[in-house]
């Protein structure tokens, strides 16, 4: 009964997973042509002019380029799903909570479940050993982690100014 619900969900995830790496296959050539285009033009505007205006000529070209993609990006998000009605609400500041779509839906949530309680006890050991291997740079990580969560709090926090 469950096997083919997890031969299901085995062949789509090796169907995505499989999609992902051809695509990432696929574009890193064209992320090393684009830095090597890039190399090569810096060095063009460097011969012609001083570095600094050359510097500023690379600097305009990639945030003419970051705009058109977030353009295109934008153009390709689909279309907000709020009726007018909820949007003028929700800019009036009504303070009413619009409702939104689960991100993993009762089906996925199953599955997930089904698949992580057959699969957890042969990966946990497996998890274990390389997170104890690899103890000081886990630790690290959150240290890290738990630093720059402290600092973004901070700033965001009013500060009260001396005198005050």
């Amino acid at each position: 009964m469950f096997y083919s619900l997890f031969k299901r969900a085995e062949e789509s995830v090796d169907n995505a997973i499989a999609s992902v790496l051809s695509r990432v296959l696929i574009a890193i050539p064209f992320i090393v042509a684009a830095g090597f285009a890039t190399a090569s033009l810096a060095n063009y505007l460097h011969s012609i002019m001083e570095p600094a205006p050359a510097n500023f000529v690379m600097a305009l070209v990639f945030g003419v380029l970051g705009l058109i993609a977030a353009l295109v990006v934008w153009a390709r998000s689909p279309p907000s799903t709020a009726s007018a009605e909820e949007r003028e609400a929700e800019s009036a500041g009504g303070g009413a909570e619009l409702p939104h779509d689960p991100v993993v839906g009762p089906i996925d949530r199953e599955i997930l479940v089904n698949t992580l309680s057959a699969v957890g006890p042969t990966a946990l050991p497996v998890i274990a050993r390389v997170v104890l291997r690899n103890l000081p740079l886990v630790v690290a990580v959150a240290v890290a982690g738990f630093v720059v969560s402290r600092a973004a709090s901070d700033t965001q926090s009013p500060s009260l100014q001396p005198g005050e």
